[in-house]
């Protein structure tokens, strides 16, 4: 697979208004606020970073690409000497903000951006010792990985879905246009940081928990979604049944259960994209 293959074959593959909708974003906000700061002794991701970086609270600089609610931006914040977290939501931003204003911490910087949709020069130009792309639809095309990679001077982490089996799963398959998981966006990273010269490496996570969530609540921001990928009124309503068949006294229970993958390389991009020997 050479660069000319992946340019002109990754490009994102869900509806502009899923990947760019502050406003769908910001009414999941209130769930993802309810995750806390993870802890590296039982969160595979933060234990990576810990186990990767060698991060400095003198001198390394990260930045967090679709920072959500900010929970990764403030781990690393405790162990670094700055933090950027942007991401498409304004709703995820306040939260982010409000995270590290509870856990006392003052060097973590958040802000509203489309890192998918917004050119390079639209960035604050500047580059990192650790940037990471967890689980977003941030960076799932050619261009928005290419200004990850030319973003990061040290290490970059992306993590992705290989398979999931959730309420999202089931509703977005209903859907139609949003994929499930993200095969095809680990297979066009891996190959084109291999093309740059780059040797990257994969770290396999299982992630199970159960938790429950606000019936009404989850309906709304599902009905959001429907609406923003273009569902007709019989999907739409479809949807809406079998989420109200899974309400329980106004309660929606969950047993999550999802295999990721984080693609992680060291290094900086070079000024020329090179083409490895064959």
């Amino acid at each position: 697979m050479d660069m000319d293959f992946i340019k002109e074959n990754w490009k994102e593959s869900c509806n502009e208004s899923f990947v760019s909708g502050g406003a769908l974003w910001d009414s999941r906000s209130s769930t993802f606020g309810t995750t806390p700061v993870p802890d590296p002794a039982t969160d595979v991701f933060a234990g990576l970073l810990e186990e990767v970086c060698g991060l400095d609270p003198d001198s390394t600089e990260c930045l967090d690409i679709g920072c959500g609610a900010g929970q990764y931006s403030v781990f690393l914040a405790g162990r670094s000497r700055r933090v950027v977290g942007v991401d498409v939501s304004p709703g995820m931003i306040s939260r982010a903000e409000r995270l590290a204003s509870d856990n006392g911490i003052p060097n973590a910087r958040f802000r509203v951006a489309d890192w998918l949709r917004d050119p390079p020069e639209a960035g604050d130009g500047q580059v990192y010792d650790v940037v990471i792309a967890r689980m977003t639809p941030a960076v799932s095309s050619y261009g928005s990985f290419s200004k990850m990679v030319s973003s990061c001077r040290g290490h970059g982490f992306l993590t992705k879905y290989l398979r999931r089996d959730d309420i999202r799963s089931r509703v977005y398959g209903m859907m139609g246009p949003v994929p499930v998981d993200q095969k095809d966006d680990v297979s066009f990273a891996v190959n084109m940081l291999w093309n740059m010269g780059y040797d990257p490496q994969l770290r396999y996570e299982r992630r199970r928990h159960r938790s429950e969530h606000d019936a009404g609540a989850l309906i709304s921001a599902y009905m959001l979604e429907a609406e923003s990928v273009g569902s007709d009124p019989e999907t739409a309503a479809s949807i809406r049944s079998f989420l109200e068949s899974l309400s329980e006294g106004g309660v929606i229970e969950e047993d999550y259960r999802a295999d990721l993958v984080t693609v992680y390389w060291e290094g900086r991009i070079p000024d020329v994209f090179p083409t490895r020997a064959r």
